[in-house]
């Protein structure tokens, strides 16, 4: 056969063996770098909650429990150990004992609640307005006990009266129910929004 005629066929094979990688490296590059660029959709959306920060009435709040756990647990503290060193500090045998378990649901009451009072979840509210209606119960419940001791001539100071512990509950178990600070800060309790939904009233079409 001529040279001649198997020449050009010799050029189209050459060609074709240097473009087809050429190809197949251009497209492997465009694949990686597609790969390597690729970012997953970023959400703009902020997590709920977490820019937000306790203020107004739920900081005054934060700052009274503090101050009742700090002040109780110093006098219990300084009164315990002054009774030590100081002989005949108390007229009655159950004056310690009774300011002491007086003192005691204030103290043990505001270490709860500071506990979970800064937890951005739905369910606190609840659970502090559950720790403030103990802490009413349990010291009225005291009070009881310590005015009939105190009418058996058996402690020297009269109780302090429980009214304030009362109107200490229904001020803030309202605020902790109505509030929209709190509302904000802890979000929508689940069981409430169920609630909320099957305490509604039927419409026409499901009657």
């Amino acid at each position: 056969m001529d040279a001649r005629l198997l020449f050009p066929a010799f050029l189209v094979r050459l060609r074709m063996a240097l473009i087809e990688p050429s190809k197949i490296c251009i497209t492997r590059k465009t694949t990686m770098n597609d790969t390597n660029t690729y970012q997953p959709p970023q959400s703009d959306v902020t997590p709920p909650h977490q820019n937000q920060t306790i203020g107004g009435w739920l900081r005054f709040y934060q700052v009274t429990n503090y101050i009742s756990l700090i002040l109780g647990s110093l006098v219990v503290v300084g009164v315990c150990i002054a009774a030590l060193f100081v002989d005949d500090m108390f007229e009655k045998q159950w004056d310690l004992p009774a300011l002491i378990l007086e003192l005691s649901p204030s103290i043990i009451f505001s270490f709860l609640i500071i506990r979970v009072l800064s937890t951005p979840e739905s369910q606190v509210p609840a659970q502090i307005k559950k720790y403030i209606g103990n802490y009413v119960v349990v010291s009225i419940l005291i009070n009881i006990g310590l005015r009939y001791l105190f009418s058996n001539d058996l402690i020297t100071d009269e109780p302090t009266t429980f009214i304030g512990d009362l109107i200490y509950y229904a001020i803030w178990v309202s605020y902790f129910k109505r509030s929209k600070r709190v509302a904000q800060f802890y979000g929508q309790d689940e069981t409430q929004e169920n609630t909320q939904v099957t305490d509604q009233p039927a419409t026409q079409g499901d009657k």
